[in-house]
C-alpha cells in the first residue's frame, strides 16, 4: 500500500545514475511529457478522481496530532522533481560527490486540507469516511529540501497545492479524453 519515507533523490558517483525513492510526485502541466504516480503519491490523483465520481473517499485517521487530525505529508509537483534531476545530474557531471537530497518543499499538507483544496479547485463536494489510522501511517511526513536548495540552487516552481490538483485534474482529463479516442 502507502509507503511513508520521505521523499529522496540519491546521486550516486560510482555509478553515474538518479534514482528516486519512494516519492509523492503529482501532476503535470498541459503540454508536458507525463505525469509519474506512485502508490504513495497517489492521494491528489485519487481525491481528484473522487470529486469527478462522487464516490466516498476513505480517510484513514482523525486521531494525529496534526491540525486537523489527519495525516500530513510533504507532496512534490512532478516537474519540480524532474528539475531536481536535471540539476542532480548536472551535480554528477561537474564532479558532484554521491549524496542524497531530499525532494519536497519543507511542509506538509494534511489529506483533509487536500480534500478541501480539490473541492475548491473542482467546484464539487467530496464525501468522506473517516476510518481508524492504518498502523503503518506515521503521522506527519516532510522532507527537509535544504541540501537541495543549497547544494543544487533548486528553486520550486510548482508548490502550490491548488495548482497542483488543477495540474492533475487537467492531466486526468487529457488521459481520459485519449482513452475515449
Amino acid at each position: 500500500q502507502f509507503l511513508h519515507q520521505p521523499a529522496g533523490l540519491v546521486v550516486e558517483r560510482a555509478e553515474g545514475f538518479v534514482e528516486e525513492q519512494d516519492l509523492r510526485i503529482v501532476g503535470e502541466r498541459a503540454g508536458d511529457g507525463g505525469a509519474l504516480l506512485h502508490a504513495a503519491g497517489q492521494l491528489l490523483r485519487i481525491v481528484v478522481l473522487e470529486a469527478a465520481e462522487a464516490d466516498l473517499l476513505d480517510i484513514f485517521g482523525d486521531d494525529c496530532a496534526t491540525p486537523d487530525g489527519s495525516c500530513v505529508r510533504d507532496y512534490i509537483h512532478v516537474n519540480d522533481l524532474a528539475a531536481t534531476h536535471e540539476l542532480a545530474l548536472g551535480w554528477l557531471e561537474t564532479g558532484g560527490a554521491s549524496r542524497a537530497f531530499n525532494c519536497g518543499y519543507g511542509r506538509g499538507v494534511s489529506v483533509l486540507d487536500v480534500v478541501r483544496a480539490a473541492e475548491q479547485v473542482t467546484g464539487k463536494s467530496i464525501p468522506v469516511s473517516l476510518l481508524p489510522r492504518r498502523w503503518f501511517d506515521p503521522e506527519t511526513v516532510v522532507a527537509d529540501p535544504n541540501r537541495l536548495k543549497t547544494q543544487l540552487n533548486w528553486q520550486p516552481e510548482f508548490d502550490n497545492l491548488s495548482e497542483m490538483i488543477a495540474s492533475t485534474l487537467e492531466w486526468e482529463r487529457r488521459k481520459l479524453a485519449l482513452s475515449r479516442s
